[in-house]
């Protein structure tokens, strides 16, 4: 037989034995191959040898049990058949029943297993869930520790806002009153509208000549002042040609008062229609007789305007008289020749400090007291006594220059109404119109003069540091 053969033999023998209940403790007996059991050859051996021994115990017993008496004919023998193959019946039920159950004790002992799988695949499941269900408790945890921690950064930005609100209100209220103050600083300064700060000339134009018979008739006119005089007694030729004269007196006073009136109008950089209480073009209306009777009321309303407003830009406190522009000009020119030798002295002093450097890191020996008397020569004590008496008199000028502006503006203005010839409207020679119009030029030259030292001491002050920045350590 081959080999498949003898396997599938020996699986029928091992089921029958099993089903009959002679194979011990389930074990199997390999009849195809006896060396391939887990004993041994010797193994298998002696489980066959018990199995037959078995077999032939299990013989002798049933016959002993049920012996065929001596004497019985087949008839009797055939009666007891039947009995002994219910038995064998009963025994080969009890082993399927016992091969059943062994198989469903396999079923659920697998089932088992399964079940054991699935309980330690539950059970991993579970931890896993509490292991995710811990992670979450913590990420909730740290979830309401940052809410609450945003919730008071809010409520601090919302402090912070309301603060920032407080102070940017508080800041505007600040800025407006600055502005109101500065709009209102610019309103008092103002006093009109200036093109310039310039110095402006004053143009005195002639008045119209009167014609040679009034002027006789002017400077015959004397015996009007003789007592007794009326009148009566003149002719109708010498009263037409006396009020002909007053008539053109007349014009000529008020197109000299016209022209006065432009002219202040023109230094104070009025136009015309600036002066306040005065219509524009009022004076030259001239409409019958109410026109010629209200004219000198408007020609003394624009007068005492024009005058007015002069009257208020003369007595500005920031009005600076030209003779204290002059003095200031003059110190700050000595002032920068100050500081021109100064800075001179200065640069002597550092090349003089390196030098001593220089030869001190060389070895050549210690400065005397000699040599430093000598390098020291540059500087004199009557050149420090010039620069301080200079200073402290610059200072003196400066604190007095602020509180006697006023009262020398007052001063020139008194003398120069002292000096004034008595008529109002007396027309100056060429020679004082020359002379007014020496001050613009005076003053536009020391402007540039001014400006000219004020970039000298920047260069001055430019040099200065960058000397600060070269001096050794």
């Amino acid at each position: 037989m081959d080999t498949l053969n003898l396997q599938s033999a020996s699986e029928y023998l091992n089921n029958l034995l099993l089903a009959r209940g002679l194979l011990r403790n389930g074990k199997r007996i390999d009849f195809a191959d006896p060396g391939n059991a887990a004993d041994g050859a010797e193994d298998t051996m002696a489980q066959i040898i018990n199995l037959i021994h078995d077999l032939v115990t299990r013989r002798d017993v049933s016959a002993t049990v049920f012996p065929i008496p001596t004497g019985y004919d087949t008839a009797t023998v055939a009666l007891t058949l039947p009995i002994r193959q219910r038995e064998a019946e009963q025994r080969e039920s009890l082993a399927t029943t016992v091969k059943n159950l062994r198989k469903t004790e396999a079923k659920q002992a697998l089932q088992v297993e399964q079940l054991e799988g699935k309980t330690k695949e539950l059970s991993r499941s579970i931890a896993l869930a509490e292991g995710q269900e811990t992670a979450f408790k913590s990420t909730i945890r740290n979830a309401d520790i940052t809410i609450r921690g945003l919730k008071d950064q809010m409520q601090r930005m919302k402090s912070s806002i309301q603060q920032i609100r407080t102070q940017c209100a508080t800041d505007i209220r600040k800025r407006d009153i600055e502005l109101q103050k500065l709009k209102t600083h610019l309103t008092e300064r103002q006093r009109g509208k200036r093109d310039g700060y310039g110095v402006m000339t004053i143009t005195i134009q002639p008045p119209p000549k009167t014609n040679t018979s009034s002027r006789k008739v002017a400077q015959g006119g004397s015996t009007a002042d003789v007592p007794g005089y009326s009148l009566k007694q003149e002719t109708t030729e010498y009263l037409t040609q006396l009020c002909q004269s007053l008539s053109d007196e007349n014009d000529a006073l008020i197109q000299l008062s016209r022209d006065t009136i432009q002219t202040l109008r023109e230094l104070q950089g009025l136009e015309d229609g600036d002066v306040e209480g005065v219509p524009e073009g009022a004076v030259g209306k001239e409409e019958g007789v109410d026109a010629a009777l209200s004219r000198h009321e408007l020609l003394s309303k624009e007068m005492d305007a024009a005058l007015d407003q002069l009257r208020a830009l003369l007595t500005n406190p920031s009005f600076v008289p030209l003779e204290e522009v002059e003095l200031r000009d003059s110190e700050i020119a000595r002032l920068r020749d100050g500081w021109e030798k100064m800075e001179q002295r200065w640069q002597e002093a550092v090349s003089m400090m390196d030098g001593w450097h220089k030869r001190v890191s060389h070895g050549s020996g210690s400065i005397s007291l000699s040599e430093l008397r000598l390098g020291m020569s540059f500087t004199t004590d009557s050149s420090m006594q010039k620069e301080a008496g200079s200073t402290l008199n610059l200072s003196v000028d400066q604190s007095e220059s602020g509180s006697s502006a006023v009262s020398s503006r007052r001063v020139s203005n008194d003398s120069s109404t002292r000096e004034r010839p008595k008529r109002l409207f007396d027309i100056e020679p060429s020679g004082a119109a020359k002379e007014n119009h020496a001050p613009a030029g005076k003053t536009a030259a020391g402007g540039e003069k001014a400006a000219a030292q004020r970039s000298d001491a920047t260069d001055v002050r430019q040099k200065r540091r960058k000397l600060q920045r070269n001096r050794p350590a």
